[in-house]
């Protein structure tokens, strides 16, 4: 969004970055790496997309020249193949491995805004990218935007419904079949209907889309995050979470809809979800962290703002920023070295902040997860 669906500094130290694919036969000069990596550090991301066009044309001509051994034709499995055997190690000048090249990172709601910019950084940062998206058409639009922007392949697509428990199974058992292991989960999509809407699960939409997409999703695919070893699972929240507790009596807002207020109540679930993920993944490699990226100039900004007398962003504040500004927060979150093995936060301009005090309460994170699993067929645990 704009308000909730925000600026990147992964504190990746500058220096030279190598990109050795052993496999393919050839080393890419890291000279465009040392840039990638200082403005990285410097928390830019369009300094960095910047920095990178620089050497993109040589690695396009160099690949195409490789096509026949570099990458293999796509086929009907729509990206399936093992893009990880292809990619390297990404270094900075002290040889630390980046934690991204070649890494599966799967994006919800990839097809425009945050996601979309989200996607692409994490393609520059040499990670394999798995789009979800609702339409197939402006799916496959926006995945060719990509991969031609960023001259690289490792971009796949997958299509679902959020708001349909059963596409979102569907799509679960493709990732599983596809991505034995996970790296990082995206839990990006967000939906703002004016007016109540139900699903043909018989959900609030908002509650469908906006938590119970991500709690059902990540639950799905635990095994292949746990077996990765260090994934990390990024939800995006926003800074107009509610102060106020979920109303477990009215869940489906049926008493009375607001389409902010609705909002700000599944933005506050995104952060309860969050924490008590978290605590449930203890000791298994798998954090957990949600944020807020910022106030961005997107669809859903505009629908918050329509249905809001309580913007929640300070005065006069309508106009947001990028999507590629509101992406350098999710990427924080996704990728920035030094928070490694952080887990159960909440950041706000890439750093850890207060969320709401309901937020750190226990018994109603755990009532929550237990309505959550109820309304989605799971087993408590």
């Amino acid at each position: 969004m704009g308000c909730g669906n925000g600026v990147m500094a992964t504190g990746m130290e500058a220096g030279a970055l190598k990109m050795n694919e052993a496999a393919m036969g050839r080393t890419i000069p890291n000279c465009h790496s040392a840039q990638l990596c200082k403005g990285l550090r410097r928390g830019n991301l369009a300094d960095v997309y910047a920095r990178r066009a620089a050497h993109t044309a040589a690695e396009k001509a160099e690949s195409s020249r490789e096509e026949s051994s570099s990458y293999p034709a796509e086929d009907s499995t729509r990206g399936r193949g093992d893009f990880t055997r292809r990619v390297s190690v990404l270094q900075c000048d002290a040889m630390e491995p980046s934690n991204m090249y070649g890494k599966v990172c799967v994006v919800t709601g990839a097809n425009a805004g945050i996601g979309k910019a989200t996607a692409e950084g994490l393609v520059r940062l040499g990670a394999v990218v798995v789009m979800v998206c609702r339409s197939r058409e402006r799916g496959e639009a926006a995945r060719a935007a990509i991969s031609e922007k960023s001259g690289s392949r490792r971009v796949d697509l997958m299509i679902a419904d959020l708001s349909s428990q059963g596409s979102i199974r569907k799509l679960a058992r493709s990732l599983k079949a596809q991505y034995p292991e996970l790296g990082v989960l995206i839990n990006n999509a967000g939906i703002i209907p004016s007016r109540r809407r139900v699903t043909v699960d018989g959900i609030e939409m908002q509650l469908a889309v906006n938590h119970l997409a991500p709690y059902l999703l990540t639950n799905l695919l635990l095994d292949e995050l746990k077996a990765e070893g260090s994934a990390r699972v990024v939800t995006v929240s926003s800074q107009v979470h509610s102060k106020s507790a979920i109303p477990f009596d009215d869940i489906h807002s049926e008493r009375e809809y607001s389409a902010s207020g609705v909002y700000r109540k599944t933005k506050l679930a995104n952060v309860l979800f969050t924490y008590e993920l978290a605590r449930r993944l203890d000791g298994t490699g798998v954090t957990a962290n949600c944020l807020h990226p910022g106030v961005i100039a997107t669809k859903l900004l505009d629908a918050y703002m329509g249905g809001s007398t309580e913007g929640g962003f300070g005065s006069g504040e309508v106009l947001g920023g990028s999507p590629e500004e509101g992406a350098n927060a999710v990427l924080y979150a996704a990728a920035a070295p030094e928070i490694h093995g952080v887990t159960g936060k909440y950041f706000v301009n890439n750093a850890e902040a207060e969320s709401a005090p309901i937020s750190y309460d226990e018994d109603h994170a755990r009532k929550l997860w237990e309505v959550s699993a109820e309304l989605t067929g799971l087993a408590p645990a």
